[in-house]
């Protein structure tokens, strides 16, 4: 029975680095984020094939952000699953304004690329959470664009409660 055990062992800093090079938006050769979300897992590629029909291309430079970011993409935490399983909407305002009217869905919290995009107003269903030193991110995965697009966005550009307002 013990020898079982060691067996096991031996996978655990495996699955601890696979956890940390998913959050840090790194591929080492394994899935980059599993999702709790039923479908198939959409690459960047097809992501950035959907953002292309949903709205336009995604832009080549990342756009800044109108609040504050993690001043070290190094410091970042785990992902952990979030457990409510209700749908989310996308919103394009921050503090009454509208910044961006197609949200903006990245590679990871590092934001170095944009690998999809999503109306203001969209559903989503969030399938992992990461809390940063300064700005928190969720995984989402659309749920009424075809084919579906997933990637990571700032906690700000998620809304929980319900629709956000319309556009002006």
């Amino acid at each position: 029975m013990r020898q079982r055990w060691y067996r096991y062992a031996a996978l655990v800093p495996l699955v601890v680095l696979a956890l940390v090079a998913a959050a840090c938006g790194r591929r080492i050769g394994v899935p980059a984020v599993p999702t709790a979300v039923d479908g198939p897992t959409v690459t960047a590629s097809d992501a950035r094939m959907a953002a292309t029909h949903a709205g336009g291309t995604p832009p080549s430079v990342v756009p800044p952000l109108p609040f504050a970011e993690n001043p070290d993409p190094t410091q970042c935490g785990i992902p952990t699953p979030w457990g409510n399983g209700a749908p989310a909407w996308i919103t394009g305002f921050y503090q009454g304004q509208l910044f961006q009217p197609p949200v903006f869905l990245y590679d990871s919290h590092g934001r170095r690329e944009v690998v999809g995009q999503m109306p203001h107003g969209g559903r989503v269903r969030i399938a992992l959470t990461q809390a940063n030193p300064a700005l928190d991110y969720s995984f989402v995965r659309s749920l009424d664009l075809q084919p579906a697009q997933e990637g990571w966005i700032p906690a700000p550009c998620v809304a929980l409660a319900g629709p956000p307002p319309p556009l002006p």
